[in-house]
């Protein structure tokens, strides 16, 4: 049975991943359908608006999830907190934290961008 369940597992994670990532895509093909059917600019799909930002966004949340496991098993191993506790409240506390500090430079660089877009 044990056995069963070490196959069983990982091939419904990859099942279930699969199934998110095809309904993604095809949920946006269907969209981006619709918009050019009502008449949308399909050039409105390639724009590269804002790359940098999402660059910075993203280095923000992965700096934020490091330090969240490093701080927690830090707190764990010092027996402040259980690690069990401590790592996953802490990656969602710092990778959120992250984000939003992601956020601001991007959209600060965004500002900056649209000021001399302007000029």
């Amino acid at each position: 049975m044990d056995h069963l369940v070490e196959i069983l597992v990982p091939l419904g994670g990859m099942a279930l991943t699969f199934g998110i990532v095809y309904f993604a895509i095809t949920t946006n093909h269907k969209e981006r359908l619709r918009l050019i059917e009502s008449g949308a600019d399909p050039q409105l799909f390639y724009s590269r608006g804002n790359r940098k930002g999402r660059a910075v966004r993203f280095g923000c949340l992965l700096i934020g999830v490091g330090l969240g496991v490093l701080l927690g098993n830090i707190l764990g191993n010092a027996d402040l907190l259980a690690t069990k506790v401590a790592v996953p409240s802490l990656i969602l506390i710092f990778g959120g934290t992250g984000l939003l500090i992601g956020n601001y430079f991007a959209n600060k660089m965004q500002d900056e961008d649209d000021r001399k877009s302007q000029q």
